[in-house]
């Protein structure tokens, strides 16, 4: 059994700290001192801005409606770190050895209870929230974390479904035995 969390589920302040994180905003806090801001006139030109004393740039992750886009997360690690068990106040986790395999079976049951979902899976890229972003895209945004994160080496799988079958905080999907290609440790 597979449980994905809505990215909701994220802000939970009953979460251990290590699994904390607003999963639907990134936020930047770029120094106005390190960085000049513009405006762009009618005419084309650009004109900058003085005196700022900060700077935040937030960007809500939206679906199609325009509404908080609605997605789930499962969370995995690219190594074995023995700080994951005290930081996710957890006693056991689930090593992947064939993680291909593992992948294709998990997007398997995902398509057969979800059709028309979207199935993704990529390692999470950090980020200094004191700096600019380096994009702006949804597509990269949702796999991005803090950089105060980054020990946990994550590779993120995220599917997103119709805001009308949504609607619970976890969803579970049952792969069958996984002792081929996983162990508990």
């Amino acid at each position: 059994m597979v449980r994905f969390a809505h990215a909701r589920t994220f802000s939970n302040p009953k979460l251990a700290e290590a699994q904390k994180d607003d999963e639907q905003l990134r936020r930047f806090d770029p120094d106005p001192k390190k960085h000049s801001i513009a405006v762009m006139r009618a005419s084309g030109n650009p004109a900058a801005i003085t005196n700022v004393s900060s700077i935040t740039l937030r960007f809500n992750l939206t679906g199609r409606t325009g509404k908080p886009l609605d997605f789930y997360i499962f969370c995995t690690a690219l190594n074995r770190n023995n700080k994951f068990f005290p930081e996710f106040k957890a006693d056991a986790c689930l090593e992947i050895f064939d993680p291909i395999v593992f992948g294709d079976r998990l997007h398997q049951v995902c398509r057969q209870k979800f059709q028309n979902c979207d199935f993704y899976g990529k390692p999470v890229a950090y980020f200094d929230s004191t700096q600019l972003p380096r994009t702006t895209e949804q597509s990269e945004l949702i796999f991005m974390k803090e950089s105060g994160y980054c020990w946990q080496t994550e590779f993120r799988i995220i599917f997103a479904i119709s805001p009308d079958l949504s609607g619970p905080d976890e969803i579970f999907f049952e792969l069958g035995p996984l002792n081929d290609i996983c162990r508990f440790i």
